[in-house]
């Protein structure tokens, strides 16, 4: 499969795509895969903090772009369960034209909660103790197969970009941010 599931952190749920050969049926598994952690949230009562991080260690790729389309109808079709159980989702894709990509998609479709495109987990920490009150450790996942690690240079340079963006003043939707 492309992508593993990790849930051992629930109600943090990290879904990392180990490489970039997808066909229909390992979507499908994947949306299957996807449902079941839904199922948890409604027998735990528990809203999820979803991680997707689309760097894939191998050829320093990216997930294929034509199945942004079929995500997107995806998320349509199980738009009331994801507003339900899922308290935000937060996008890590250290490719700046994956970024502005999801950027554009999410912007055009009505979306079930808030989310974060970021290319940095430092990023979405920040965020989530800012927005959600919740103390996230950009670490708490470095055990899972494939995790790409922020360099010191990433955590750096996040650290200036948000210093910068808090003297920027936010017209945004208070529900999305991205740090495109």
């Amino acid at each position: 499969m492309f992508v593993e599931y990790y849930t051992e952190f629930f109600p943090f749920v990290y879904v990392k795509f180990i490489h970039t050969n997808i066909n229909d049926d390992s979507f499908e598994y994947y949306k299957a895969e996807y449902l079941k952690i839904l199922l948890r949230c409604k027998e735990e009562k528990q809203k999820i903090f979803l991680f997707y991080d689309l760097n894939v260690k191998e050829a320093n790729g990216t997930i294929p772009l034509s199945y942004l389309p079929k995500q997107i109808e995806f998320n349509k079709k199980i738009f009331d369960l994801n507003e339900k159980y899922v308290k935000v989702v937060s996008v890590l894709s250290k490719d700046i034209h994956v970024r502005n990509v999801l950027k554009l998609s999410f912007g055009c479709i009505k979306n079930a909660c808030p989310f974060k495109i970021s290319s940095s987990f430092e990023k979405v920490s920040r965020y989530l103790k800012k927005n959600f009150n919740t103390d996230f450790d950009p670490l708490l996942f470095s055990s899972c197969n494939g995790f790409i690690q922020d360099t010191q240079e990433e955590k750096e340079n996040s650290v200036i970009e948000e210093e910068e963006s808090n003297s920027v003043l936010n017209e945004e939707n208070d529900s999305t941010e991205t740090d495109v």
